[in-house]
């Protein structure tokens, strides 16, 4: 499998999709918040990038989202072999702070929007915040589009909290790593990942994140939330959901680790290899395991626990399962058909026509 191609096709399926940017809408009570995937080159591969036709007579990258045969153009000299191990994926880890609900948590760079900021404005600053690279700078990056989809993350305080995911390729690593100093105060560390890691994941790597239920998390919702989870929280030993070691002293699981699932779900709807999309549904498969584990089996807990695993499908393992924009129109004309049909049998019953 070339990735070259790999990642060719997985940007040209979501730049399939109008380009819509999101920010703050207090009337629908709507917070966002914005994340980066920042691919880069292997640093000793970054030679073969075919940039000086890329770029053009004005030197601009950063003006446009690439389309498939420019991204061909710029990938050319990997296209031409099998190539693998060409590209990583940056992820950090959040500093440890009593403050932070996430602390210590592997993510993506990014953050909430501010005032009337869209997600786009958002996501650059959080970036130069966070690890000090600028990603408006034509030479240092490529702003390959977005995912098709804004994300429900959870209800906060102050309403929905959203996130939506950006896509960039970075380039001149060497140089921009060496000016750039990440902020402690948010970040304790970086790591690139080779993109193999997931798309050919090692069995061993996928691994049952063991975590524990946090008083805070109840405390935005309805009174009666609460005191069942309160309740539930006597007899709770611990929960269970999927994630992927990347060599980092925490997991990567969470909120990030599906939207590397739903990158992979684009990416095998993509493929034509039968081979490589068995590779990948090795962790697509591994994604859909999650349980919580009581003490004892009573009636709150089944019910707590059945409570949870809904809100855990709905929001995390079909929310972040990728569809053709094809086969969502299919599906909804069958509905559509369906509905249509039950109307026109409620009718004819009624007037006793059947």
């Amino acid at each position: 499998m070339a990735e070259a191609k790999l990642l060719i096709d997985f940007i040209s399926e979501i730049n399939s999709y109008p380009v819509r940017h999101f920010s703050n809408d207090p009337k629908k009570n709507h917070k966002q918040s914005a994340v980066a995937m920042i691919f880069r080159c292997a640093p000793a591969l970054e030679k073969e990038l075919n940039l000086p036709v890329f770029q053009g007579p004005n030197n601009k990258i950063n003006l446009f989202i690439p389309s498939k045969n420019k991204l061909a153009n710029l990938f050319k000299n990997f296209l031409e072999k099998d190539s693998k191990d060409v590209f990583e994926l940056l992820f950090v880890q959040r500093a440890i702070s009593e403050k932070d609900l996430h602390s210590g948590e592997i993510c993506f760079p990014g953050g909430k929007c501010d005032n009337s900021e869209t997600d786009y404005e958002a996501v650059i600053r959080e970036v130069k915040e966070e690890i000090d690279y600028d990603l408006m700078t034509d030479e240092n990056s490529i702003y390959l589009g977005k995912l098709p989809k804004n994300f429900y993350v959870y209800l906060s305080r102050s309403g929905e909290l959203y996130v939506s995911v950006h896509i960039f390729l970075l380039l001149n690593y060497e140089n921009v790593s060496q000016n750039s100093k990440f902020n402690i105060r948010e970040v304790s560390s970086l790591k690139w990942l080779p993109l193999n890691h997931f798309t050919s994941p090692a069995q061993e790597s996928l691994i049952l994140k063991k975590t524990f239920a946090k008083k805070v998390w109840a405390q935005n919702y309805p009174k009666i939330v609460q005191k069942i989870f309160y309740q539930m929280l006597k007899s709770y030993e611990r929960s269970e959901y999927p994630g992927v070691n990347i060599g980092m002293n925490e997991t990567l699981y969470g909120l990030t680790f599906f939207m590397v699932i739903y990158m992979l779900w684009v990416m095998k709807v993509t493929l034509k290899d039968e081979k490589a999309k068995k590779e990948i549904d090795k962790i697509l498969i591994f994604s859909k395991n999650n349980r919580m584990i009581f003490k004892n089996d009573t009636f709150l807990t089944r019910f707590g626990g059945w409570v949870a695993g809904n809100w855990y499908r709905k929001y995390r393992i079909s929310e972040f399962k990728y569809m053709k924009k094809e086969n969502e129109d299919f599906l909804r004309r069958c509905v559509y058909l369906v509905c249509y049909l039950l109307v026109i049998f409620m009718i004819m019953k009624f007037f006793e026509i059947i």
